[in-house]
């Protein structure tokens, strides 16, 4: 079950029962933190896991927003995976019990949604699974590479799979495969 909450037409906040699109999960996969961290954190049921590991030092708190923002942000990309569903508008939220402040524009949202699905199909035929170990090619020359594309290579260590260069880099498994 997925919810996405929107006023005035930007998406607030989202949730998800999937297990992969919980916090702790995307502040792993992002190498956020480690797992001995989440671990430690998520015994600890008297708290927010964002504000335990905050408390604990473990995270700054602009991290735990990006998190949340990603997070929200994967939970409204995986909806457009779903084969078929059943989908429910209501208009009863109280906007003071939404957990979160975002704002993200539902426009962008949905074009950079469309945009990941295409591309994700195209690069599955290549890349069929994010435990695939790439490689480098020995004397191929590589030029004309941005930033992020330059951290990747470096990454590339002929051990890591795509998941692991995703969470040591930070950009997560969609920035990594692209």
């Amino acid at each position: 079950k997925k919810s996405i909450f929107f006023k005035e037409g930007a998406v607030r906040y989202a949730t998800s029962t999937d297990p992969n699109e919980r916090l702790g999960n995307v502040l792993f996969r992002y190498g956020l933190v480690d797992k001995a961290t989440l671990k430690n954190a998520l015994e600890d049921h008297t708290r927010k896991l964002g504000e335990k590991l905050v408390q604990m030092g473990a995270l700054k708190i602009t991290d735990l927003y990006r998190a949340i923002k990603i997070q929200v942000e994967e939970i409204v990309y995986s909806t457009f995976l779903l084969g078929s569903g059943n989908f429910y508008f209501y208009e009863t939220m109280a906007a003071e019990s939404i957990p979160s402040h975002l704002n993200l524009p539902t426009r962008s949202l949905l074009m950079e949604g469309l945009r990941r699905v295409d591309e994700m199909t195209y690069f599955r035929k290549k890349l069929p699974s994010q435990d695939v170990v790439p490689e480098l090619v020995k004397d191929a020359t590589v030029e004309n590479l941005t930033p992020q594309e330059s951290e990747l290579l470096r990454h590339i260590d002929g051990h890591s799979s795509l998941e692991e260069i995703a969470r040591r880099s930070r950009y997560g498994i969609f920035e990594t495969t692209r």
